[in-house]
This record gives C-alpha cells, structure tokens and sequence, in this order.
C-alpha cells in the first residue's frame, strides 16, 4: 500500500508541475488527447458526484459562466475540437484531474491509517485479555452484540416482500441511476437547453437589453 501511495503522489506532484509550466494537456493513459466531450462528460461526472451550485464550480476553476455556457453547448462548435480554445477546457480539466488524484491519495492514506490502527487496537486486545478479566468481559460483549446484530440481518433477509412494496435504494445505487439518468438523450437535451437559456440571458445582461 505504501508503494502504492507513492506512487500516487508522485502522479500528483507531476501533475502539479505540468500545470505550473504551462504544459498540462488532459490525456488518456494511452496518451491521446481528451476531447471537449470527454472533458464535459467529466464536469457532468463530477457535479453528480460533488453535488454544488454552478457557480461554486466556475469560481473553483477560475471560468465565468458566458465561457463555460457556451463550451457546454456542443453545438455552438462547428469544429468539435475549436472549443479547446475555450478556458473552461483547460480550467476544467485540471481541476478534475487534480481533484481525482488527491481523493485517491486521501482513500488510499485511509484505509492505511485504518489498517495501522487495526492492527495496534487487536494487538492491545491480546494483551489486556492475558493480563485483565474486565478485557474478556468486554469481548464477550462485542460478540454477542455480533451475534445479535447478525440474526438480525439473517431475520431480515427471510422477510418475503411482496412486488407491491417499495423498496428503497441505498445512496450508492441512488448515485448510479442519477448518473446514468443525466447521460440520457433526454436529460443532455434538456441541459443544453438550459445552458442556451442561460448563455442567452447572460448575453441580455452584458448588452444592457436586459428587462
């Protein structure tokens, strides 16, 4: 695991650099460039998992909404790859790397952290159930809590429920339908229709025609 981390920092301090000098191109492991629907299915991706408003996520990559307005809007592009030249590519495409590789670390330190202190706490057990009966009694505990808590789920799992009852999906489930919900025809129809109205009144702000 510890290879592993450094590894990953390592990723991340390059990452950095090639930010930094002005080099960073968004790329896949293979080494071919991502294009502009690539970088907007990442954005998507990425406010579905990190649900916030529009405009906390254009004031984290540093893009006002006219430029990410119109680089949402696939069509407004007679040539695919002109929106390259859009800030919101690059902006965004940093961010979102950057944010990937620093969530990685952090989920790989943890479960390191979690592991190092499992580790001392079932060495600490051992030591105070050979040397202090009130240990022994506090694991006993634990296990019957165990016990307990297990025929409960197996209980649980015997339950027959009826087609008619609604069963609720947990928060990674909800996750997934609501990702795959937002890649549908419809739902990308009708965000680009939103991202119009808003390029629209933006454009009605900045001529002063606004009423």
């Amino acid at each position: 695991m510890t290879a592993a981390l450094t590894k990953l920092e390592k990723e991340l301090e390059a990452l950095n650099e090639s930010i930094d000098s002005g080099e960073f191109v968004p790329k896949s492991t293979g080494g071919k460039q991502h294009s502009p629907n690539m970088i907007r299915g990442q954005i998507r991706k990425f406010l579905i998992e990190n649900p916030m408003t529009q405009s906390a996520f254009l004031s984290l990559i540093g893009v006002n909404s006219n430029s990410y307005g119109k680089f949402m809007d696939a069509k407004y592009y007679k040539n695919e790859w002109s929106a390259v030249d859009n800030g919101t590519y690059n902006s965004a495409a940093q961010y979102i790397a950057v944010h990937s590789l620093t969530k990685k670390i952090k989920d790989l330190q943890m479960k390191a952290d979690t592991k190092a202190s499992d580790k001392i706490l079932g060495k600490r057990s051992v030591d105070d159930i050979s040397g202090d009966s009130a240990s022994v009694s506090a694991s006993t505990t634990n296990k019957q809590t165990k016990a307990v808590a297990v025929a409960l789920v197996n209980d649980t799992i015997k339950i027959d429920v009826p087609d008619s009852c609604a069963i609720y999906q947990n928060c990674d489930e909800v996750r997934k339908a609501l990702e795959v919900f937002f890649q549908t025809s419809k739902m990308t129809a009708a965000l680009t229709k939103l991202d119009k109205e808003l390029e629209a009144l933006n454009e009605s702000i900045d001529s002063g025609e606004f009423t």
